[in-house]
Parts: structure tokens; sequence; C-alpha cells
């Protein structure tokens, strides 16, 4: 076709395997791009293809959005946890979502380079990031949402300018920092000993170095602060010199 925008592919089965060489393209010559939705009993994105090789959804992401979708909670007899088990890594301006009625699982890197490029995380119980994931394109987003605990024990960085995070949880969100490790716990005789930290040196973080990104947790907005003169912008009172109204 001459115009109009991409389409949407549907790939549907109790396990659903990609394999390697096949070609999905959805973009349109004119218009916005189209989407590709995958529903699977459970699905890993791994070196080598399990579900799907990360080479095989490189690919697609050049061209394509992307909705990994695992919908049956394992209460009801299925594997519902998404994993990524090799580096992504994508150019294209489009969105990688990941949904599990489960857990989902970011245990290798995660990267995007394009402008508006999307990453989304959807878990009914937990979200899981111990690679680091780092979106660098303008207006890049980033959306957790999860029924209960977003843990995130690597560097989250979105670089880009006017790049959005949105958190949403119904638990606890988590950092893995070096006071995690501090304390005691009890050994297999129930003796208190010395926490043993066990992350290599590697710790959760999240970045949001562009003056208008925007962070949103729990559908509440904040405001990000990144120098002293956007600390004293908020009231008109300059810290340093004492001048300006008062922030009482």
């Amino acid at each position: 076709p001459s115009g109009g925008n991409g389409g949407h592919i549907v790939t549907s089965g109790a396990t659903v395997t990609v394999a390697d060489g096949a070609t999905i393209k959805t973009q349109a010559p004119s218009g916005t791009g189209g989407l590709w939705t995958i529903n699977s009993y459970g699905f890993t994105v791994s070196p080598s293809s399990r579900n799907m090789t990360a080479t095989e959804l490189d690919s697609a992401l050049n061209t394509t959005s992307v909705d990994i979708s695992s919908p049956t909670a394992s209460s009801n007899g299925a594997d519902s946890t998404v994993n990524i088990n090799a580096p992504v890594s994508w150019k294209g301006n489009t969105a990688l979502t990941l949904t599990a009625a489960d857990y989902v699982n970011v245990d290798n890197s995660i990267n995007a380079t394009g402008a508006s490029a999307g990453l989304t995380l959807n878990a009914g119980k937990d979200i899981e990031i111990s690679a680091p994931i780092a979106l660098s394109g303008n207006n890049a987003a980033m959306a957790m949402n999860t029924g209960r605990d977003i843990d995130i024990k690597n560097a989250v960085t979105l670089s880009g300018d006017q790049a959005t995070l949105s958190m949403n949880y119904g638990g606890y969100y988590n950092i893995l920092t070096p006071a995690s490790y501090a304390g005691a716990v009890l050994n297999s005789d129930s003796i208190p000993v010395a926490n043993t930290n066990t992350s290599n040196g590697v710790y959760g973080s999240i970045t949001l170095s562009d003056a208008d990104a925007g962070l949103t947790i729990n559908g509440n907005q904040y405001t990000l602060i990144h120098s002293m003169s956007q600390l004293d912008g908020l009231d008109g009172y300059n810290a340093a010199t004492g001048q300006g109204a008062s922030s009482a």
C-alpha cells in the first residue's frame, strides 16, 4: 500500500517458538509502524532459541513494536514468566512490551536508542531487574506495572531529552544498595551471623538525566531536581545568597 499505518500481527499458542531467520515487518511507507503480539504460556528470550533468540527480537524491533504476553497465571497450571536471558538491543522508534500474569525477569541487558523507543514491563506478581536497562533516545518512555514488588538490582538509565519513567506497584519498589546487606541473618543453626554481600559490587539505580525528564509513581507526578537553581526556582528563595521569597 502507498499510505496508512502499519498492521497488527498476532502469533498465539501454548508454546510459541520463533524460528531464526523469520522476518516480521509491519512498517508503513509514510504512517506509523505496526505491532506484533506474541501470546504463549511462558516465554524466554535467550542466546539460542528457547522461544526466541535475542537476535531475532532485535531484528523485529528495528521495524515493528513487539508485545510478548504470557497471560495465564501459574495457579492455573501454566507457566507465566517472561524472561530476558540474552542482550536485547534495537535502534528503531518502536516499543517492547513484556507482560506476564506472574513474573517478568530481566536477567540480561536491554538497550534502545531510537527516538520515542519504549519499554513496558507488566507483571501480576513481581518484576525483577538484574541487568542494566538503557533508553537513550529522545522522548523514550519506560513503564513498570506490577501487582506486588519491583526489584531493581542493576542500573536503569533514561538519558534522552524528555524521557519518562512510570512505576505502578501494589507492594514496594526495592533498589539494591550496599545498605541492603547491612545487619545480621540467621544461619542454618538459627544463629545470627553477619549478612554476606553477594552483589559483586553491582547495585541498582535509577537515572533520569535530562532536565525535562518525567517521573510518575503510583499515579503521582514528581518534580526532578538536577541543580540548586532548579530547587531555588520552586519557591523563589536562593539558599546560597539568602535572597528571594522565603519557602516558609
